[in-house]
């Protein structure tokens, strides 16, 4: 606290490389449901693997902006902390239950958790904003890159998984995996080549 600007600096560069690792991380077991899903439980779960893309974006959200609960907490604001997390309690159960009473549909009646931490994240941005004197846009600059990296994996995998369908699922998975990190650690090391270097 008594040097200006560490918080801020410490949250922001914590988001930036936390995202090294969480966008590569929901995207690549989204994109590689069908085939982990098949592996693990074989081939009738292979139906379930929506549910596990569901999963995947919860756990990106939960994350993605994990550190501004840091930040508050080190300027003495858990209270807000808090306040965000019963914000997201309050809407994630009863949206669950109207999603699934309006669809008819366990996949939609899913999607309450994640929007409710959409919400949320959005308070963490004012928070942030408000108590941190951070801005929005440092946040989408800390991490923007990372997440198009797991973007052009993602793009990589789908394509080795529609071009593999004849193969047995754990050769799909073990290309896929193994294709998957190389894409990204190669797409990584080129967009922050400012930052990453070789030690």
């Amino acid at each position: 606290r008594e040097k200006p600007g560490a918080i801020q600096q410490f949250v922001v560069e914590a988001t930036r490389f936390l995202s090294y690792a969480i966008y590569s991380a929901a995207l690549g077991l989204a994109v590689t449901a069908p085939a982990l899903l098949e592996t693990i439980f074989g081939s009738n779960w292979t139906a379930s693997a929506p549910y596990v893309v569901i999963l995947a974006l919860r756990g990106l959200f939960a994350t993605a902006l994990w550190i501004v609960g840091d930040g508050l907490k080190a300027i003495g604001r858990p209270d807000k902390l808090f306040q965000i997390t019963l914000i997201e309690a309050c809407i994630a159960f009863p949206l669950t239950f109207i999603l699934a009473i309006v669809f008819n549909s366990p996949l939609a009646a899913c999607m309450g958790v994640p929007i409710a931490m959409l919400v949320a994240n959005a308070q963490r941005l004012l928070e942030a904003k408000r108590l941190l004197a951070i801005e929005p846009s440092a946040f989408f600059l800390a991490s923007w890159k990372s997440a198009l990296a797991a973007i052009i994996m993602t793009g990589c995998v789908f394509a080795i998984e529609a071009s593999l369908t004849s193969h047995a699922a754990f050769v799909r998975l073990a290309i896929e995996v193994v294709s998957g990190a190389a894409v990204y650690c190669a797409a990584l090391l080129i967009l922050e080549r400012d930052r990453i270097k070789w030690y």
